[in-house]
């Protein structure tokens, strides 16, 4: 038993130092629309292009005060609150498992949970992008809220707690619109095994859609919409067809990371069913309807980003997954706690999991890595020239396998990274398709024969221009 606990304690810590690793916040840079809204938030403008997550505006306004300029600062907040919710975790799960299953040994389960949530391959986007974060914040907040809710009766800091955690999580992220669905199922649970509390749990019930309808009333009255045409076109259009290909796009990519092989996606998830569902034969019957709710509560939190979809290829989206990967990794802990080790191969087969997990967290990171020193690389090159007028731009990359580089964003980069340019203007003649991934090593190369489709302005001088190409393997800058 020692030995085993001494195998656990070693693995833990070499796969939590791996996953440090590839977090290195010092290795990351600001992407995309990062100088879209992040110089927003400098100045203290929240509620940014019609949003209403005040709480994570407010969270980039605070690292600026701290890091300036400075990527890594961001990305090491990124860094700190994924740990924090990892933590919150570990103690929800063993939350859940006490009082729903009654576990008492969990706390083994519920660290390889934390662990697995951890590394996980499939919501790295959250961390990796600065911006992602909101889907942590958002995260976080949903947890507290649900542990006080889960413990209510017991104090009324804990009735305050929910009621204070579930307004803040409203105010972080969308993905907090399904907290009251979490809360009905909770306490249609306790009031299955105690009729007497009824009532109490529609009181606690009522409050909960009080303060919901109370925030759509607040929400529509700041940007005066519940909701808008880029998170959900599909529901507003009522597109069933894409809502269902979406939500079925969304539990496979929950358990399987990106493959720019859709054929190789689709056999990895039909593996990893196959798994599930034999090792759902080694658990009691009433555990496995238990794990069928929480399972359906894992499938209520694709809901709010079905509209929006997930990359299949790369890590764009993954943000979405933020909360409902946490659910699977209950799930997860729920079946260590309650699988024997010694009559399964269920070693291998959970030592296999966290290797796939490591795998893909490594392969986004160099992506994101990559992502940071193109922009970087561009900045560098933009600041020697930064006494000409207008810069033409063809094949913009706008990401490198989901990890999105400069969709939008250039002209705000120049402008806040590049204080004192005379760069007045910036055309981008054409963008590269997001599935045509540059190459690396990525040159620079310098030219007077650069040129691009769309043509300068002829009453502008040429030494007044510049001409900047992205090609698969190199950028091409004219002198």
């Amino acid at each position: 038993m020692f030995q085993q606990r001494n195998i656990i304690d070693a693995g833990v810590v070499i796969i939590a130092g791996f996953a440090l690793y590839c977090y290195n916040p010092f290795a990351l840079y600001f992407q995309n629309d990062d100088f879209i809204h992040i110089p927003l938030s400098a100045e203290g403008v929240l509620l940014q292009h019609n949003t209403f997550r005040p709480v994570c505006d407010i969270s980039i306004m605070f690292d600026y005060w701290l890091y300036g300029k400075q990527a890594w600062g961001y990305h090491l907040t990124n860094l700190l609150l994924h740990i924090i919710a990892t933590i919150i975790l570990f103690f929800f799960t063993r939350l859940v498992l006490r009082k729903y299953f009654n576990g008492y040994k969990t706390n083994a389960a519920c660290l390889l949970a934390s662990l697995l949530f951890f590394i996980y391959g499939s919501h790295s986007e959250a961390v990796f992008w600065i911006l992602g974060r909101s889907a942590i914040l958002g995260t976080i907040f949903s947890l507290l809220c649900l542990c006080c809710y889960i413990k209510r009766d017991e104090s009324l800091k804990f009735t305050a707690g929910y009621i204070l955690f579930f307004i803040v999580s409203l105010l972080t992220y969308e993905s907090a619109w399904m907290l009251p669905v979490f809360c009905f199922v909770i306490s249609f649970v306790d009031a299955r095994q105690n009729k007497l509390v009824l009532r109490k749990e529609a009181i606690h019930f009522i409050i909960v859609i009080g303060i919901f309808l109370l925030y759509f009333f607040v929400r529509w009255n700041y940007i005066h919409e519940i909701t808008g045409s880029y998170e959900s076109a599909a529901f507003l259009n009522g597109d069933a067809e894409t809502l269902f290909k979406n939500f079925l796009l969304l539990i496979v990519r929950s358990f399987i990371p990106a493959f720019t092989d859709y054929k190789l996606l689709l056999v990895c998830f039909t593996i990893c069913t196959i798994v599930i569902a034999l090792s759902l034969f080694k658990v009691q019957t009433k555990v496995r309807k238990k794990l069928l709710v929480v399972f359906i509560c894992f499938l209520i939190s694709l809901i709010p980003c079905c509209s929006l979809g997930i990359d299949t290829h790369g890590s764009e989206g993954e943000r979405f997954l933020y909360f409902p990967v946490l659910i699977v990794c209950v799930l997860f802990a729920v079946l260590l706690s309650n699988i024997s080790f010694k009559n399964l191969i269920s070693p291998f087969v959970f030592s296999g999991l966290f290797v796939c997990h490591l795998i893909a967290l490594f392969n986004s990171a160099e992506n994101y890595r990559f992502v940071g020193n193109i922009n970087k690389t561009l900045l560098t090159e933009l600041e020697k020239v930064k006494d000409k007028k207008l810069i033409y731009v063809e094949s913009l990359p706008q990401a490198q396998y989901g990890a999105l580089i400069l969709r939008q964003g250039l002209p705000d980069m120049i402008k806040w990274m590049i204080p004192g340019s005379s760069i007045d203007s910036v055309i981008v003649c054409s963008q590269r398709s997001e599935i045509a991934p540059l190459q690396k090593p990525y040159k620079i190369i310098y030219g007077n024969n650069v040129s691009v489709n769309c043509k300068p302005d002829a009453d502008l001088k040429a030494d007044n221009t510049v001409l900047v190409k992205f090609t698969d393997t190199a950028l091409y800058i004219s002198k």
